[in-house]
């Protein structure tokens, strides 16, 4: 639900492929047709991910955080917007946000693995 475009497609064996090659030849053929129209997709619905208040208060007493945290990409930041909006407890908020501070003064995202 927090995907902006699913554009891909993952298969783990060879037979899947296999047993899908015409669907997987009719979504090709239409992303073509799409491109070649010039058709894009409205993502403005994704852009709007509200900032939690702990994130807001913390921001606010850590100029160094703020700073990394801006720095980061824009899709860096909706990923943690999105995680830390996710819970549904203030307690939780402020636990993810804690666990999440050394990556983004490192300047990662979320879910990068380096």
């Amino acid at each position: 639900p927090n995907s902006r475009q699913g554009r891909y497609m993952k298969f783990t064996k060879v037979s899947e492929v296999l047993e899908n090659e015409e669907i997987i030849k009719k979504y090709i053929l239409e992303a073509i047709d799409n491109e070649k129209a010039g058709k894009k997709a409205d993502l403005s619905q994704f852009d709007k991910v509200s900032m939690p208040e702990e994130l807001v208060a913390w921001l606010e007493q850590d100029p160094v955080l703020r700073d990394a945290f801006y720095a980061l990409t824009p899709g860096r930041q909706r990923g943690y917007l999105i995680y830390f909006s996710g819970a549904k407890q203030s307690a939780t908020r402020i636990s993810r946000i804690e666990k999440c501070i050394p990556d983004i003064l490192n300047g990662k995202g979320l879910h990068d693995r380096y």
